[in-house]
């Protein structure tokens, strides 16, 4: 949190001090050094080093302990990311949820559009819930975007993040099946023009009409 000044028989120490919330939800303040209460008052062991800079720290931390929060609000976007053609549209739901007895309406705005795309809110302001539009054009260039939500309300600014692709339509070739036979008829070239030769096993020959009407001698 702080690096604090603590003066000590006549030198300054410095010391880290820090607060966090464990995982049990309690909140712990941690001095760094057992002294810290010779800053607080001169009780017991007259060094005489009270310092009203770690007095008003203490108080503030403290205060922050033990009052309510006061009211709040996050907002949150759904769903997280979405994809479109240039010249295409989407939408975005919006969530506001209240802490502390937040009642009051949000106005929300967004950056982070590509080039040539508009977004609308509807409703703008919202205490709840509000729909974000996204309109793009056919200039609005490839990429992948990351949108920063922004709600306000009073002196309180929340945000989060959307994300939104913008793609050009593309296509592949391919074949079905990916393969196949034909069985052959003989005098006849499948699908095309010309004529077979066929020798039978007996050895003679015939004539056999190829598909222009010609003959050809077996």
């Amino acid at each position: 949190m702080a690096i604090a000044p603590l003066r000590k028989l006549g030198r300054i120490r410095r010391i880290v001090v820090s607060t966090y919330q464990a995982a049990s939800g309690a909140w712990v303040f941690a001095t760094g050094t057992l002294s810290w209460n010779w800053g607080l008052d001169d009780y017991g062991h007259g060094y005489n080093v009270v310092d009203s800079r770690l007095q008003r720290i203490t108080s503030n931390i403290l205060n922050q302990f033990i009052l309510p929060a006061g009211p709040d609000f996050t907002i949150s976007g759904s769903p997280s990311s979405q994809s479109i053609a240039p010249g295409g549209s989407t939408s975005y739901g919006l969530s506001v949820t209240p802490s502390g007895g937040f009642s009051s309406a949000v106005t929300f705005s967004v950056s982070g559009l590509p080039a040539g795309a508009t977004a609308t809110f509807t409703p703008n302001p919202s205490p709840s819930t509000s729909s974000m539009a996204i309109t793009t054009t056919g200039a609005t260039p490839n990429g992948t975007y990351n949108l920063t939500v922004t709600g306000v309300s009073g002196t309180l600014t929340r945000t989060t993040t959307v994300t939104l692709g913008v793609f050009a339509p593309d296509f592949a070739l391919g074949t079905l099946p990916s393969s196949n036979s034909v069985i052959p008829r003989v005098g006849h070239a499948g699908g095309g023009s010309g004529h077979v030769l066929a020798e039978p096993d007996d050895g003679w020959l015939d004539t056999l009409r190829d598909d222009r009407g010609d003959h050809a001698d077996r």
